[in-house]
């Protein structure tokens, strides 16, 4: 979801006042909007897979309850849980 703002948000911000100086459809208003998205791509784009690295383990700590285990460990309510 990061991606898309991002890459939106540097295609829209960057040649808006361009746009609106020279009109949507000059060729530097349209040569700036793709540097834009490949600005924001570069950006994004090495970011991608520690995203989905860490989003995974999220999801897999969750599959295999070990944040309830935590959770309970930190509460103090047993002594020694499962793991």
């Amino acid at each position: 979801m990061a991606f898309f703002i991002v890459t939106i948000a540097m295609a829209v911000l960057l040649p808006a006042p361009f746009g609106l100086i020279l009109g949507a459809n000059h060729p530097l208003t349209r040569g700036l909007s793709a540097v834009a998205w490949v600005i924001g791509l570069a950006v994004v784009m090495p970011l991608l897979p520690i995203w989905s690295t860490l989003h995974y383990r999220w999801r897999l700590n969750r599959y295999n309850s070990r944040d309830l285990v935590r959770q309970i460990q930190q509460a103090g309510l047993v002594e020694k849980a499962w793991q």
